[in-house]
């Protein structure tokens, strides 16, 4: 469907989204037992990002 891919990406950044990161993740974690494959994860928090984006907004915080 046309509108799928704006549903699991942010507008602004392009990135997947949380429903994009979980239907990426459910789908390789599936590849991963079929094969019996590893599969690792992870997750980089930015401390203070959320200071940013209620000080200067979405877009400057997105921009660093």
């Amino acid at each position: 469907a046309k509108g799928f891919p704006m549903a699991i990406t942010d507008e602004l950044t392009g990135l997947f989204n949380r429903r994009g990161f979980l239907t990426i993740a459910e789908r390789e974690v599936k590849l991963a037992k079929r094969y019996k494959k590893e599969i690792f994860m992870l997750y980089v928090d930015l401390d203070g990002l959320k200071m940013i984006n209620d000080t200067f907004g979405h877009m400057e915080a997105t921009r660093l």
